[in-house]
């Protein structure tokens, strides 16, 4: 019995660890030089101050169509796993869930429009919102 209780907690943890990781990662990093920006376009910090990074636009987008609605999730863990940098190049992990922003019949007008809430995976008291 101990063992069996010790395997199952094991296989567990195991579990829940290798799920973090199931995040895809749709960024690149971006030398500021690769960056192309319009004639008239002000920059308000210097290069070396931060990191750019590019999106894979369309394949996030499609990704985020798995997210569950809000109502849908009653635990924060429950929500489709996002990959986001974060200021110093590193990543974290978000637990994200569609959160509509939009009074109903307008959405339908505009289903392009989406919003989506999230909280760190490994940090909880991090929070996240994104739209597109």
């Amino acid at each position: 019995m101990r063992t069996f209780l010790f395997s199952f907690l094991l296989a567990l943890l195991t579990t829940n660890l290798w799920g973090q990781n199931l995040a895809p990662n749709y960024w690149q990093p971006v030398a500021y030089s690769q960056v192309q920006l319009p004639e008239n376009a002000e920059t308000m910090a210097p290069p070396g101050e931060h990191l750019l990074f590019s999106l894979d636009y369309a394949a996030m987008q499609n990704y985020l169509q798995r997210a569950p609605q809000a109502r849908e999730v009653s635990a924060p863990k429950e929500g489709l796993l996002v990959q986001l940098p974060l200021h110093d190049g590193s990543f974290e992990v978000f637990s994200v869930w569609e959160s509509p922003v939009v009074e109903p019949a307008l959405a339908e007008k505009y289903p392009s429009i989406k919003t989506f809430a999230g909280v760190g995976v490994t940090d909880p008291s991090k929070y996240m919102r994104l739209g597109y």
